[in-house]
């Protein structure tokens, strides 16, 4: 044999050790929001009193307003009487209103409007206390506004309004097993219906 030659010699693999038989896991379960209570509100067409005391020294009047936006998260509170059928919320939104004045100069202030909303449980009552309200809102200038020439002005509005009283619950990928809970999951799919 030549000093230079090398031989390589290839290990067998080592055997494989027995397995033993684990049981089957179920599948990992994750948290979903659920919905406990629910509920909508449309205003077509409202009138609002805006106060206009914020805008400046040198605003002249007529005030026209342009626009009117959400400008805020909405804020709640619990209405003080119990309903039968679910809970009521005094709603206020935190609007921003575009002024023009009789010089055609433009000003934003800062306004409010009220709106109470009323929650329709979709599962027990007792099951309601671990929920967490969810409030989502849009408004809109919904017909042109007549010039005022006060402090305050009525001022017309489309409002919509959706509030949820969500819950986290542990849930696990569909698969073969019992039905599953009939309430909603949030959010719901939207299905369209074509005729």
């Amino acid at each position: 044999m030549n000093c230079n030659e090398r031989r390589f010699y290839r290990c067998p693999p080592p055997a494989a050790a027995p397995q033993e038989d684990v049981p089957s896991r179920p599948s990992a379960a994750f948290l979903m929001q659920r919905i406990l209570a629910s509920g909508q509100l449309h205003r077509r067409c409202q009138c609002y009193p805006v106060c206009l005391n914020d805008l400046p020294p040198q605003a002249c009047p007529p005030y026209t307003v342009t626009d009117v936006f959400l400008c805020g998260e909405p804020k709640w509170r619990e209405d003080g009487c119990s309903l039968h059928f679910g809970t009521s919320l005094e709603v206020t939104l935190p609007v921003a209103v575009r002024v023009r004045d009789g010089d055609g100069r433009a000003y934003v202030i800062a306004a409010q409007i009220e709106e109470c909303l009323r929650l329709r449980p979709e599962c027990p009552r007792q099951e309601c206390w671990r929920g967490q309200i969810y409030l989502q809102a849009a408004v809109r200038l919904a017909n042109r506004c007549h010039p005022c020439d006060g402090a305050q002005c009525a001022v017309p509005m489309e409002v919509l309004l959706s509030g949820y009283l969500l819950c986290a619950c542990p849930s696990r990928p569909m698969g073969p097993g019992p039905c599953a809970d009939p309430r909603p999951w949030y959010p719901q799919p939207i299905c369209k219906t074509m005729f």
